[in-house]
């Protein structure tokens, strides 16, 4: 259900424009800031919608991309009907499944998020691609089906006057671990099959995910612009393949007109 629910805090992004804090003594924290942030977006989310578009890309086994039929979405936001919480009106594609929905991550530092995330300040790193004030985060929850942002953990970097959410790159909590694990199975158990000429092993598969949203101003407003959710083979503990990969773009956010 939060996954349903956290759809609706891009649409918020839009709705409240960013506002930049003084700088005194009683300024309030980032992550409060941030928090605040998350507040708002809840709290304007069925007020605006935006056009979502949808590029799926396939890797041969020499790492080249090929472009399947992209898809077009109009991201409209509706009551549930059980809780009168914002959701999505329109389904994910399955190319999405075991992801969190790119809209979710708005609420990253909610009041009901931050229970379920181990988060750290590491403040503002002076680095070209360091965009601003960093936060490292990591969830609660054990690995299910991969849609819940608690069942995550990564790097958050948000705008420290505005609490603003500028970048996040993320993967599944504890995947390195996990992936050594199946790439040890795989060496121990697995078969190397030479098949008229090519070469190729079946065993355990150790398939990793992660993701990377950026955001960037639309119309004088934040929110997620582009999000990358890729998948990949883990060849070994220091190289991998990539498998496939779901370009997620935003644009034309505005407000909805009934």
């Amino acid at each position: 259900m939060l996954c349903r629910l956290a759809a609706a805090f891009l649409i918020a992004l839009v709705a409240v424009p960013s506002r930049a804090q003084p700088t005194t003594a009683s300024t309030p924290s980032v992550l409060d800031l941030a928090t605040d942030r998350a507040l708002a977006y809840e709290a304007a989310a069925l007020k605006w919608t935006c056009d979502e578009s949808i590029k799926r890309l396939r890797f041969d086994d020499n790492g080249r991309a090929s472009e399947r039929s992209g898809m077009e979405f109009a991201l409209l936001m509706v009551p549930d009907a059980e809780t009168q919480q914002a959701v999505e009106l329109t389904s994910r594609p399955k190319s999405l499944k075991g992801f969190p929905p790119v809209t979710s991550w708005l609420r990253l530092f909610h009041p009901d998020t931050r229970p379920w995330m181990l988060i750290r300040d590491s403040g503002d790193v002076d680095a070209p691609d360091e965009p601003g004030h960093r936060f490292t985060f990591r969830g609660a929850f054990s690995r299910a089906n991969g849609d819940d942002l608690r069942e995550w953990e990564g790097v958050a970097w948000v705008n420290s006057r505005t609490g603003d959410l500028m970048r996040i790159d993320a993967m599944p909590a504890s995947q390195p671990e996990m992936l050594a694990v199946l790439i040890d199975r795989r060496n121990a158990r697995g078969v190397g099959i030479n098949l008229f000429g090519f070469r190729f092993s079946v065993g355990p598969r150790a398939h990793g995910r992660r993701l990377a949203v950026s955001f960037e101003e639309q119309s004088g407003f934040w929110l997620p612009r582009t999000a990358r959710f890729e998948t990949f083979d883990a060849v070994s503990k220091h190289g991998e393949r990539p498998l496939r990969a779901v370009v997620v773009s935003l644009s034309r956010c505005r407000e909805f007109q009934p």
